[in-house]
């Protein structure tokens, strides 16, 4: 049982906007399917979000073009996502730049 949107996350095609790393990774290795999703009032005390029952089913070990041991290739969508936030400033060089001292 995860939050909704986990659940959301988990369970999530490529090209949608939920898909990302985690749906990748976890569809690689199962097959997610939601059971079903339960509000905040069928908990004490009740939770400010509604959960969802998931199951996983374990799937056999992949073979990526016929050699063992190769990772999938990522959907496209997400590779940009994940390249695009590798080129990026960190946000502590940001600070810095803009004149900002750390611990003042």
């Amino acid at each position: 049982m995860v939050q909704r949107e986990v659940a959301a996350r988990l369970a999530a095609h490529p090209g949608t906007s939920d898909y990302g790393v985690l749906s990748a990774t976890t569809q690689m290795y199962a097959h997610v399917e939601s059971l079903l999703t339960l509000p905040p009032e069928a908990f004490s005390p009740q939770p400010q979000v509604h959960s969802t029952v998931l199951r996983l089913t374990m799937a056999r070990a992949r073979r990526v073009a016929g050699r063992p041991g190769r990772i999938p290739a990522l959907h496209p969508q997400l590779l940009r996502a994940k390249t695009q936030g590798a080129l990026e400033e960190p946000p502590q060089r940001r600070f810095r730049r803009a004149g900002h001292r750390s611990g003042a």
